[in-house]
């Protein structure tokens, strides 16, 4: 997507059990294995109010394209 020009990142790497702000309630890496998966593999794509029917075709064929491969 990235070579598409398309801004497609994980926005939040660090499950919330894991952040320095919740380090007294001791949650330890693997306590909460789905939401670690989650957070390692959840795609943010582009998407909002002012996006152009070719920009919205634009994501869509490149991911399209993606999972073609």
């Amino acid at each position: 997507m990235r070579k598409d020009g398309i801004d497609a990142v994980i926005r939040y790497p660090t499950p919330i059990h894991l952040q320095p702000a919740f380090v007294d309630f001791g949650y330890q890496v693997g306590d909460l294995p789905v939401a670690e998966v989650l957070a390692a593999e959840t795609l943010c794509l582009p998407l909002h109010p002012a996006m152009t029917d070719d920009q919205l075709h634009l994501v869509c064929d490149s991911i399209n394209s993606f999972f073609a491969s």
